[in-house]
C-alpha cells in the first residue's frame, strides 16, 4: 500500500498546484487515512485513490465532492456488498476484492447511482459476469442519465422474462448488443426489433449481414460451444470465433473406414461374443427357466448383446440396464445416479422378476489389469450382485441365513447395513413376495477357481444348468489371454477390453456456422455410434463363420483351471 504522503508528494513534483488545491488534497488525504486505519480502505485501492488525487488536480472536482469522495467509496462498497448478499445469485466478490472487481464503479462521477445499476443488473437476473459488467454498463452511461438507465434496464428485466434460459433462449449483451440498447432513442423500438429479428430467424429469413440479427444467435452459441468444446461462456475469445464463424456448406454424411487394428480386434470380439452365444444356448438347451439377458449398458450391451441379437432375440429375453463401473464402490446398490435418473432395474422387471424367476445372465467386462489368474467381473457386475442380495433379503424376509451360502458377495453383513440397501428394499418391497432366492453364478470363457467380483477376491460358482434353482449369472465374455498356441488364431496378438470407450478411435466433430436458420450445426465425419455399429457388423459377421466352421466350443468354455 503506497503511503498517502508518497502519492501527495508524487503530484507535487508533476505539477504546479495552487494552495487551495493543496488544501482539499490534505483534507482528503486524512479523511482516506482515517479510513485506512479502521480498515474501510484496503491495500487494492490505490488506483482508485490516484485516480480522484488526480481529479482534483485538474480541477474537475468541487470542495464539497472532494470531502465526499472518501466516504461514498466505502458506503458504495457496502451498499453492493449487502444486496449482493441478499440475492440468490449474486456476483462472487467479497470486501477483499471489490474494489478490483468493480474499479470503474468508484471511480464514476456518480459512484453511489453506478453501484445501485450495478445491484439492479443482477436483481434483474440479467447473467452479466462481474468482470463484463463495466463493458455493459459504459455504453448506457455515455449516452443516458442514471434514471433513465434504471428505467432502461427495469423495462429490459421484463423484456427479458419470456425467455427460458434453459433453452438457451434471449440476449446475451455483446458489444453490438449493448450499444444498440443504449443509444437507442426509442428504447421500447430498440426491443420491438429485437422480436422482430427473432422472428425473422424463426422463419428461416437470417441475414448474416445483419450485425444485430447474428448477435442475438450469440447466446446459443456461447452455451452450445462450452457445453462440446469447454471454455467459458461469453468469454471475449468465445465471441471472437462467434463473429468469425462461416455459412455452413450443406451436410455430409462421415463414412466410417475400419483400419486393419480395428478389423483384428472386432475378430477377437467376434471370438468372444461366439463363445458367450454358445455358452447361452448350452445353458438354455438344459433349464426350463426362461433366460433373461442384461447387457450392461454399455460395454456388455455394445461388445456382446447387441451384435447377437439376431440370436438371441426369439429364445431370450434381452435388456440393456446401466449400472456404472467407474462411480461405483463396494457397497453400492444401483437405485439413483447422476441427475435423480433410475438405476438398476424398473418396476416391470422387479415384478417379473418376482412372478416368474427367470435366470439373469449379467454381461459387462473389465481393463486387465487387476485378478491376474482370475475370472474378472467389473464393479458393475458387483453392484448387480448387491441388487440382487436386497432382492433376495425381501424374499427370505430379512432371515440372511436363506442365502448367504449361495454365492453371496463376501460383505454382506456390512452391506445388509448401508442405507442405499435399505432404500432399495423399501423400493421393492411393495413388487416382491416371500419365497425361493436367487444364487449367484459366475462365467467367463475362461473358467478359473477364483473370481475378482469388482474389489473382493472369491471362489467362482460356476453356473448349473441342472439345478432348478434361479441363477443370476454374472459373465463377462472377454478373454484375456494374447498368446500361446492353444488358443484360436484371431486371440493372438489383439487386445482385450479394446473397444471401451470407442470415442478414443472416433469422435464426431461439431461444426458451427450460419445458415437460414441463424446458428446452425453440423456433424463433421462418422460418428461414434456409426464407428460402433460398423464395429458390431464385423463382430457378427465374425460370430456367423465361427459357428459355421465349429471353432468354438459348445460351451464357449475354451479353458478351465
Amino acid at each position: 500500500m503506497v503511503p498517502i504522503e508518497t502519492e501527495i508528494e508524487d503530484l507535487r513534483q508533476r505539477a504546479q498546484i495552487p494552495a487551495r488545491v493543496w488544501q482539499q488534497l490534505d483534507q482528503m488525504a486524512s479523511e482516506i487515512e482515517c479510513l485506512r486505519s479502521a480498515g474501510e480502505l484496503g491495500d487494492n485501492t490505490g488506483g482508485i485513490l490516484s485516480h480522484w488525487f488526480d481529479e482534483l488536480v485538474a480541477g474537475r472536482l468541487t470542495e464539497e465532492q472532494a470531502r465526499a469522495i472518501p466516504g461514498q467509496l466505502v458506503a458504495a462498497r457496502d451498499l453492493m456488498l449487502s444486496a449482493f448478499a441478499e440475492m440468490e445469485r449474486g456476483p462472487e466478490v467479497d470486501k477483499d476484492n471489490l474494489y478490483d472487481s468493480l474499479a470503474f464503479v468508484f471511480k464514476s462521477s456518480d459512484i453511489t447511482g453506478v453501484a445501485q445499476l450495478v445491484i439492479q443488473v443482477y436483481q434483474l437476473g440479467l447473467r452479466i459476469d462481474i468482470d463484463q459488467i463495466q463493458a455493459f454498463l459504459i455504453p448506457f452511461l455515455h449516452r443516458n442519465s442514471i434514471d433513465e438507465i434504471i428505467r432502461r434496464l427495469d423495462r429490459l428485466g421484463k423484456w427479458m422474462t419470456q425467455f427460458d434460459g434453459r433453452n438457451y433462449e434471449g440476449v446475451m449483451f455483446t458489444p453490438v448488443v449493448t450499444r444498440y440498447l443504449a443509444e437507442h432513442s426509442d428504447f421500447e423500438a430498440a426491443l420491438a426489433e429485437f422480436d422482430r429479428l427473432r422472428a425473422e430467424t424463426l422463419k428461416g429469413q437470417f441475414r448474416l449481414d445483419n450485425e444485430l440479427q447474428r448477435d442475438l444467435e450469440f447466446l446459443r452459441f456461447a452455451h452450445l460451444n462450452a457445453n462440446i468444446n469447454g471454455g467459458r461462456r461469453g468469454s471475449d475469445e468465445q465471441y471472437a470465433t462467434f463473429k468469425a464463424l462461416p455459412v455452413l456448406p450443406p451436410p455430409r454424411e462421415g463414412i466410417v473406414e475400419l483400419s486393419e487394428e480395428h478389423l483384428a480386434q472386432a475378430k477377437r470380439y467376434g471370438y468372444q461374443a461366439a463363445c458367450f452365444l454358445q455358452f447361452l444356448r448350452h445353458f438354455k438347451a438344459r433349464t426350463p427357466r426362461p433366460i433373461v439377458v442384461v447387457g450392461n449398458d454399455r460395454y456388455g450391451r455394445q461388445w456382446v448383446v447387441e451384435p447377437l441379437q439376431d440370436y438371441l432375440k426369439d429364445d431370450f429375453t434381452l435388456r440393456y440396464d446401466r449400472i456404472r463401473s467407474h462411480s461405483s464402490f463396494r457397497l453400492r446398490v444401483p437405485h439413483e445416479v447422476e441427475s435423480k435418473a433410475r438405476a438398476g432395474f424398473p418396476q416391470d422387471f422387479v415384478r417379473e422378476l418376482n412372478e416368474k424367476m427367470p435366470h439373469v445372465v449379467v454381461v459387462d467386462a473389465r481393463n486387465p489389469v487387476r485378478g491376474p489368474g482370475m475370472m474378472k467381473m467389473s464393479r458393475g457386475a458387483r453392484d448387480y450382485v448387491n441388487w440382487f442380495m436386497v432382492f433376495n433379503d425381501v424374499r427370505a424376509e430379512g432371515d440372511i441365513s436363506k442365502y448367504a451360502h449361495d454365492g453371496a458377495v463376501p460383505h454382506l453383513s456390512e452391506l445388509r447395513k448401508w442405507y442405499e440397501f435399505d432404500v432399495v428394499r423399501r423400493l421393492i418391497k411393495p413388487w416382491v413376495n416371500p419365497g425361493s432366492t436367487y444364487k449367484i453364478t459366475h462365467w467367463a470363457p475362461e473358467l478359473k477357481e477364483y473370481v475378482m467380483l469388482g474389489d473382493f477376491a472369491m471362489r467362482a460358482e460356476y453356473p448349473d444348468p441342472m439345478d432348478d434353482k434361479p441363477q443370476v449369472v454374472i459373465s463377462n465374455a472377454d478373454i484375456y489371454r494374447t498368446e500361446g498356441d492353444d488358443i484360436y488364431e484371431t486371440l493372438r496378438g489383439t487386445q482385450p477390453y479394446y473397444f471401451d470407450g470407442p470415442e478414443q478411435y472416433v469422435k464426431e466433430t461439431v461444426e458451427f456456422g450460419f445458415g437460414e436458420y441463424g446458428l446452425e450445426t453440423h456433424v463433421k465425419g462418422p460418428t461414434t455410434d456409426e464407428f460402433v455399429a460398423r464395429v458390431q457388423q464385423e463382430i457378427t459377421a465374425e460370430v456367423e463363420r465361427l459357428l459355421q466352421s465349429n471353432a468354438v466350443p459348445t460351451d464357449g468354455v475354451i479353458e478351465r483351471r
